[in-house]
């Protein structure tokens, strides 16, 4: 069985622990530096977090737009390729290319 999220973030934070000290030689807690230091170095880390997410986000997109433009090819394909189909599988890919374009429509293949 996968790990919860919560189980996941624990794991993450643990390992995150354990390089910091291997790459400072101390633990958080024993760190000297004052308060607004900690302070400053939370409020910078913190406006690293809109960037990374706007660039995840622009990345979903262009996968969704990639997608979307796969399938319509795809139904494109299913149609031209009823013209080279045995006789009784003629309208079998077009109905499958007119199913594809509905379900695009209805946004069924844009929802994660």
């Amino acid at each position: 069985m996968k790990p919860s999220i919560e189980q996941q973030v624990a794991e993450d934070i643990e390992a995150r622990s354990r390089l910091g000290v291997k790459k400072y030689g101390f633990t958080v807690a024993d760190n000297p530096l004052p308060l607004k230091a900690w302070l400053q170095q939370a409020y910078e880390e913190s406006l690293d977090l809109p960037i990374y997410l706007k660039r995840a986000i622009v990345e979903l997109e262009t996968a969704e737009n990639d997608m979307t433009r796969t399938m319509r090819i795809v139904a494109d394909w299913l149609e031209r390729s009823d013209q080279i189909q045995p006789e009784d599988q003629v309208g079998r890919n077009k109905d499958l290319a007119q199913e594809l374009r509905l379900a695009m429509a209805a946004g069924k293949l844009n929802r994660r």
